[in-house]
């Protein structure tokens, strides 16, 4: 974990905590996509769905790491957990 940390330190100040997640975020979709034929044309909800069955995950685990976030810069612990529950998923798939 100590690394997951530094990591994200070091990304969120070079590149922006915005950037950083958009990319993990897309990252998931476009497995997800691979995986799950059609996955783009589902609903949000039902996407959702989808990688809590591929992942095992809860749902509201996937909602959490994938909703949109404000603008506003997170916390530094806010933004360390966003990269964790979005490298989780991403490593489930």
């Amino acid at each position: 974990t100590e690394h997951l940390r530094a990591s994200a330190e070091f990304l969120r100040r070079r590149s922006g905590q915005q950037t950083l997640l958009k990319s993990l975020q897309q990252d998931i979709l476009r497995r997800a996509r691979q995986l799950h034929p059609g996955f783009e044309r589902l609903v949000i909800a039902e996407q959702w769905q989808v990688l809590s069955r591929l992942t095992r995950l809860p749902t509201s685990a996937i909602s959490d790491a994938l909703r949109p976030r404000p603008p506003p810069r997170l916390s530094h612990s806010e933004f360390t957990r966003q990269v964790a529950q979005l490298q989780t998923l991403r490593n489930a798939l």
